[in-house]
C-alpha cells in the first residue's frame, strides 16, 4: 500500500516508522563510509547482492503460505487473475467471476501468450510464485542498474553497486505493486544499458534480442513510454555510438512485445471506449498540466533528491555534464507535457488520451542511476567518492528499512496471504443456495477478487482495471449512502457505520440495487445490522469480528495478539442472504417499463431497484420500443457456458428474455435460425425480443480476436 504524506504525518505509528528509517541512515552511512566496506571483487559483490536480495524478498518468503502481500493493486488484482488463469479450464476472453461478468482484457494482465507469472502460478504454490516474481524483479533491477553504472565509474564494482542499489527500491512499481507488470519497470536500466550504452558492442544484436525478450514480458502500455523517455534521457547524457542500432534494438523490443501482447492490446482498443476510464474527460490545457507536473515526482522523492544532488555535484566538478543531466531531466517533464497537451483526437488518435502518461515518470530512477554514477566517476577525491557512495547505499537501505517496517505493519493490520486459503467457511458448501447467485464481499476482507479466483464465486464487485461504464454507474449508485467509498469497485469500510455491536449495512450499500445484479449472498468480516438480510452461517466465537480496530479490544496487546493470529488464520466470515426477491441470471420479462429520456439516471435506477427483481425490464424509450410488449414466455432452464448461456424457453407467442450481464456490443444472441438484437435494460442487464416458437436461445460473448479475423480472411474457421 502506498501511504501518502498526509497519511504518514497523521498516523503516529507510520510517523515513528519513518523516523526510525531516517535515523537508520546514519549507522548505515558510518559503516559503508569506512575503507573497504563496499565490495571490490566478484566474491564480495556476490555476497553484497545475496544479502540485498534476501532483504528485498524476506517478507514474501519467511512465513511461507502466510507471508506478506500488498493488497491495494497487487494481492487483490494481478495475483488473483494469474491464479484464475493458471487453474481454469475454460477458454476465451470472458469470465463470469469478476464484476458481474467481464472481458478479461479489461483486467489487463495474464492473457498475453507468454506470462511468467501465470507459469509460476501453475508450477508453484501462490506464496512461492509471488516470492519468485519478487526475486526476479529485484535481481533484474539491481543488475541492470549495475551494468548501466559500471562503465561510468571506471569499472569499479563497489561504486557501481552503490549507484545501482537504490534503483530496486525507487518506487512502488518495483516493490509492492510489481506483479501486474511482469518484468516491468525492473528491465528499464538493462534495456538502456544495451540499447544506448552498449550500442557499439560486437554482440549487440544478441544482447538486444535478450533484452527484447525480457521487455516483451512486461506490460507494453506502461513500459514503453517509460523506456522510450529513459532512452532519450540517457542519449542526452551519454550520447549514442550507433544510432541506427539503437533504433533497431528498440524496434526489436516493440516487435517482440507485439507478438506476445497483440491480442490483449487489440482487446483493450475495442473495450476501452466502453469503460469508465475510456469516457473520462481529457484536459489539454497547458496551465492545468503544468500544475500537474509535481505529480511526476510525488512518489519518487528519493530519486528526485538524488538527481538534484547529482546535478549540484556535477556542476562543481564538470559543469557540462551537469547541464546534460539537467537537460535529460527536463526532457522527461517536457515529454509528459507534450503528450498531455497535444489534441490527439484531432488526428484520429483519441485512444492516446486514455493512456496513463504519468508512467513516464518511472524513467527518472534510471536517469538517477546515470547521474550518480557519472558523479562518482567524476569526483577527484577518493574520500569524497567513498562518502558519496556510502551516502547512496545508506539512503537505499533507509528506504528499504521503511519498506520492511511498512510491510510488517500492513501484514499485522490487514493480514497476508493466509486470506488465499484460510477462509474455510467459503470452502464449505452446506450453506449455499440452490439457485445461481453472485456475491459481494464487504469490508475488503477478503478482497472480492480473492473470493472469485481462490474460492470460486461469481462476484458482482470484483475489481477490474477497465470496468464497463454502465456497470460503474450502477455500482456507484449502489454505494450512494457512502459516496466517498464509490470510487473503487470494492465496498471498502466506513467505520462510522459501526455501532459497537454491528455494521449498519443500510447506511453503506443499497441492497435493493445489489439484488438487481443477482447478488444473493454477502460475505462480511463484521456482524451486520440492516433490513432484508438474514444470517446463513455465523462464524465461530473467535471469528465474530475479523476486521477490527484497536478500540474493539481491552488493550493494545490484545489487539496485537489478535492480529498475529490473523496472519496465519484469516478466519471465518459472516454469511448473509438477501431476503427479498433477487433478479435471476436469466429470466423472462413479465413487463417492459418505459422510462423517458428526460428522467435522470438516479430516478431511472430507483425504478430498476423496485421492478427488476420482480421480473420487469426497465428501459429507456428507444430500447423499450425495439423490445416491444412481452408475451407470456417461460424459461425452462439454462446452462452456463464459459462465455455466456444456453437457454431453453417456451415461447409460443414470443417474449422478452433478460440476461443479467452488463450490455456490451460484443454479446451475441441467436436462435436456431436467426440473430437477435440485444438492448441494454435495468442498468446492468440486457434483453432480446424472442420470436414466437423459439425453444433455444444462445447468448455468448464474442469479441473479435486477431487470430479469428485472420482465420476468416484466410478462409479458415474462427
Amino acid at each position: 500500500m502506498y501511504f501518502d504524506y498526509a497519511t504518514i504525518l497523521s498516523n503516529k505509528v507510520l510517523l515513528a516508522m519513518l523516523a526510525v528509517s531516517m535515523a537508520a541512515a546514519i549507522p548505515y552511512y558510518l559503516w559503508f563510509s569506512a575503507p573497504r566496506r563496499l565490495p571490490a571483487g566478484r566474491t564480495g559483490l556476490a555476497w553484497f547482492f545475496a544479502a540485498w536480495l534476501a532483504a528485498m524478498v524476506v517478507e514474501f518468503v519467511v512465513l511461507g503460505p502466510a507471508s506478506f502481500i500488498g493488497w491495494d493493486g497487487e494481492g487483490n488484482l494481478a495475483v488473483a487473475v494469474y491464479h484464475l488463469l493458471a487453474h481454469r479450464t475454460e477458454q476465451g476472453t470472458f469470465s463470469h467471476a469478476f464484476a458481474g461478468g467481464i472481458d478479461l482484457a479489461a483486467m489487463n494482465v495474464g492473457l498475453q501468450y507468454v506470462s511468467v507469472e501465470v507459469w509460476l502460478a501453475r508450477l508453484l504454490p501462490t506464496w512461492g510464485a509471488i516470492a519468485a516474481h519478487k526475486a526476479m524483479v529485484a535481481s533484474l533491477g539491481f543488475w541492470g542498474a549495475w551494468l548501466l553504472a559500471r562503465p561510468l565509474v571506471g569499472g569499479r564494482r563497489g561504486l557501481a553497486a552503490a549507484a545501482a542499489v537504490g534503483f530496486p527500491v525507487a518506487h512502488a512499481y518495483l516493490l509492492n505493486y510489481s506483479t501486474e507488470f511482469g518484468t516491468g519497470f525492473a528491465v528499464l536500466p538493462l534495456a538502456v544499458h544495451v540499447l544506448i550504452q552498449d550500442a557499439g558492442s560486437r554482440r549487440f544484436w544478441l544482447k538486444a534480442a535478450a533484452v527484447a525478450t525480457l521487455v516483451a514480458l512486461a506490460e507494453p502500455m506502461k513500459i514503453f513510454p517509460a523506456l522510450a523517455v529513459a532512452m532519450l534521457a540517457a542519449a542526452i547524457v551519454l550520447g549514442v555510438a550507433r544510432p541506427w542500432r539503437t533504433v533497431g534494438g528498440f524496434a526489436l523490443c516493440v516487435g517482440l512485445s507485439l507478438l506476445n501482447w497483440h491480442e490483449v492490446l487489440f482487446g483493450l482498443v475495442q473495450v476501452a471506449t466502453l469503460t469508465n476510464r475510456g469516457q473520462m474527460p481529457v484536459d489539454h490545457g497547458l496551465v492545468a498540466n503544468l500544475l500537474a507536473m509535481p505529480s511526476l515526482v510525488q512518489d519518487l522523492p528519493v530519486s528526485a533528491a538524488v538527481l538534484v544532488a547529482a546535478v549540484i555535484g556535477l556542476a562543481a566538478v564538470e559543469p557540462r555534464q551537469a547541464a546534460r543531466l539537467a537537460l535529460a531531466v527536463a526532457a522527461v517533464f517536457a515529454t509528459f507535457l507534450v503528450l498531455q497537451c497535444f489534441p490527439w483526437e484531432a488526428i484520429g488518435l483519441a485512444l492516446v488520451n486514455q493512456l496513463a502518461h504519468i508512467y513516464i515518470r518511472l524513467s527518472l530512477p534510471v536517469v538517477a542511476v546515470i547521474g550518480v554514477a557519472r558523479l562518482l566517476g567524476t569526483l577527484r577525491s577518493e574520500l569524497a567518492v567513498r562518502r558519496a557512495a556510502a551516502a547512496l547505499v545508506a539512503v537505499a537501505l533507509a528506504v528499504l528499512t521503511w519498506t520492511k517496517l511498512s510491510d510488517v505493519a500492513q501484514l499485522l493490520w490487514f493480514g497476508g496471504q493466509a486470506a488465499y486459503f484460510t477462509h474455510h467457511d467459503l470452502q464449505e458448501p452446506s450453506w449455499r443456495p440452490t439457485e445461481d447467485f453472485r456475491v459481494v464481499t464487504l469490508h475488503d476482507y477478503p478482497q472480492p477478487n480473492i473470493t472469485a479466483a481462490f474460492y470460486g464465486f461469481d462476484t458482482f464487485d470484483g475489481h477490474a482495471l477497465l470496468s464497463p461504464a454502465r456497470w460503474v454507474e450502477f455500482w456507484t449508485a449502489a454505494l450512494a449512502p457512502s459516496p466517498a467509498f464509490a470510487t473503487t469497485t470494492r465496498t471498502r469500510i466506513d467505520w462510522t457505520r459501526w455501532n459497537g455491536a454491528a455494521y449498519e449495512i443500510d447506511r453503506h450499500v443499497r441492497l435493493d440495487l445489489l439484488a438487481v445484479g443477482n447478488v444473493r449472498i454477502l460475505f462480511s468480516a463484521l456482524p451486520l445490522a440492516g433490513t432484508g438480510i438474514r444470517v446463513l452461517r455465523a462464524p465461530k466465537d473467535g471469528d465474530r469480528t475479523t476486521r477490527v480496530q484497536p478500540s474493539m479490544f481491552p488493550s493494545f496487546s490484545a489487539f496485537l495478539a489478535d492480529r498475529l493470529h490473523r496472519v496465519f488464520a484469516a478466519g471465518d466470515l459472516w454469511i448473509y442472504a438477501l431476503d427479498g426477491p433477487v433478479a435471476p441470471r436469466v429470466f423472462a420479462a413479465q413487463a417492459v417499463e418505459t422510462v423517458g429520456d428526460d428522467v435522470d439516471e438516479a430516478a431511472f435506477l430507483d425504478r430498476v431497484a423496485a421492478l427488476a427483481p420482480r421480473g420487469v425490464a426497465v428501459a429507456r424509450a428507444a430500447e423499450a420500443a425495439r423490445l416491444g410488449a412481452p408475451a407470456a414466455m417461460a424459461v425452462r432452464g439454462w446452462e452456463r457456458l464459459p462465455d455466456g448461456y444456453r437457454i431453453a424457453v417456451d415461447a409460443p407467442l414470443g417474449g422478452v428474455l433478460v440476461i443479467n450481464n452488463t450490455f456490451l456490443p460484443f454479446w451475441r444472441a441467436e436462435t436456431a435460425d436467426r440473430e437477435l438484437a440485444l438492448e441494454p435494460v435495468n442498468g446492468v442487464h440486457m434483453a432480446a425480443a424472442i420470436p414466437p416458437g423459439t425453444t433455444t436461445v444462445s447468448v455468448r460473448y464474442h469479441r473479435p480476436t486477431i487470430r479469428a479475423l485472420l482465420a476468416r480472411r484466410l478462409g479458415g474457421v474462427s
